[in-house]
Formats: C-alpha cells, structure tokens, sequence
C-alpha cells in the first residue's frame, strides 16, 4: 500500500531534501517552487489571506519566503501535496470533510502545544505537518482496503472499542503504524514519523521527542472536544478519560489547565481551513 500510494509531485519531494540541510538557501527553495504553478497559487493565496494578517499584497514566492519565513513556505508546500492526496468523497467508514477537519484541527492544536514546550522544540513548522498527516494512514486503508476499513469501523461501533483497534483486528495493522511507514517513504524525519506512529498509544520513554507529545494530546484533545460537543448536542454529559501522566509531563499542568490555557481555537480553525 504504502509503494502505490500516489506520490508527492516531484517539486515537494525536492522541497523536502533542500530544507533537510540546514545549509539550504531561500533562492534554491524559491527555484523548485516557481516551476510549480499550482504550488506557486496555493502557498501566494495563503500568503495573502487573513491567516498571516500581512499589510501588503505577497506577489511572489521571492515575497513569501521573505514575509513569512522560509520554513512556513516550505511547510505550506508540505501541507498543500498531503491534503491534495486525500480522497475528495467520503465512502463507508470514511467522512471526507470529518478528516480534513479534524487533521487541521490537529495541526492547529499540535502547533499550539508545541509553543508550550518552548525552546525545547525547534519550531520549524513540523509540528504543524505532523498534526496534519497524523491519520495520514487511514487514506491509505481508503485508497486499497475500503471494504475492510468499513468493516473496522463498524466492528468499533459495535463493540465499543477504538477505531485503531478494529483496525487491528480486521487488517492487522492499525493507520497510526501505515502513516508512520507513509512518512518514511516520503522522507519526513525519524521524530515526526515516531510521533504518528504513536499519536494513539504512546510508550511512556524519556528519550519520546517531544513532538510525539504534542501530536498525541492534539489528537485526544480534538477527539474529546467532538465527543463533548456530540455530548452536548443530546442534552448529555461525559466524562472523558485523561490521558497518560507521562504524556503530560513535558508540560506541568494537568489537561484541563492546559486545555484552557490553550484558548479558543475556533478562529484559527477557521483560517486554517483555507488550505483545503
């Protein structure tokens, strides 16, 4: 699955090798990304729009990376060729808009969490790529195993268990662990691949980088805000379980101090769904 998997357009792939050395030059980035024209109009009109809040018109990738800094305009690159290889209709088992909106959710709150964690994180963007391809694997399930992907669905619902355990149980393998070996193929580095491969059921490891962390409480506290707002949509309540201290502990506090301390997100959910 993971070899047919349609692959990056060749100028992200060069995207991703130039910005693996720290030695690359904007010039070099800006080259690859001209060639591009769909890749050139999507990252311009993000540029341009509320989301960065820029007083002038960017009227070139040359402007981008100037305004809004050489790893956002490689990370809009990135965040651009994931979402363009995600199914555009839903299918059983599978809500096309459920995902992408969740995904950037995740992203958001990822790249939120990681400021929290301060100088221990280098802040070069792959905190938002790693919130957004974290379920990557599902689209692989939906891509060659749709009628089994149904199935896990339908085996979670029945019997109440997670997703990702359905997964295992009717493919032997859940999407956490194909996302992590889709990450690899596409040469993303070896943290942010050990984070999606553990965004559900993290190792309690000292040596986890940090990363891992904040993509695994921007999934729970995605997950859990949907499960509320469902709650309340039926006049119920629920008390959704914690998740592990260790998971935590980079950030000392307890999740209900660090989910408030987070804010209101639905504005910059809104801005951000201009990427789709």
């Amino acid at each position: 699955m993971v070899d047919r998997m349609p692959a990056f357009p060749a100028s992200v792939h060069r995207i991703i090798q130039l910005t693996a050395d720290v030695n690359c030059q904007a010039r070099d980035l800006v080259r690859v990304i001209d060639t591009d024209p769909v890749l050139t109009m999507r990252i311009l009109r993000v540029a341009n729009s509320a989301y960065f809040g820029l007083q002038m018109k960017i009227i070139s990738v040359q402007h981008a990376v100037v305004y809004i800094g050489l790893n956002s305009v490689k990370h809009l690159a990135l965040a651009t060729a994931a979402i363009g290889s995600l199914p555009k209709e839903s299918t059983e088992g599978f809500d096309a808009d459920a995902f992408l909106k969740h995904s950037l959710a995740v992203a958001v709150i990822t790249r939120r969490l990681s400021k929290r964690i301060g100088g221990v994180m280098k802040g070069d963007g792959d905190e938002f790529v790693g919130g957004l391809l974290h379920d990557i694997g599902k689209v692989l399930f939906t891509h060659f195993e749709a009628d089994a992907l149904a199935e896990a669905v339908k085996l979670s619902k029945e019997e109440g268990i997670p997703v990702y355990q359905a997964e295992r149980r009717v493919l032997g393998v859940d999407h956490a662990e194909m996302g992590s070996m889709l990450a690899g193929h596409w040469g993303f580095p070896e943290p942010l691949c050990y984070a999606i491969r553990e965004h559900h059921e993290a190792i309690d490891s000292e040596d986890a980088p940090p990363l891992r962390d904040c993509i695994f409480l921007a999934s729970y506290i995605s997950e859990r805000r949907q499960a509320e707002a469902a709650a309340a949509e039926e006049g119920l309540s629920i008390n959704y379980p914690p998740p592990p201290d260790f998971v935590l502990r980079r950030f000392e506090l307890t999740i209900e101090e660090l989910i408030e301390q987070l804010g209101d997100l639905e504005e910059e959910l809104e801005r951000v769904l201009m990427l789709a």
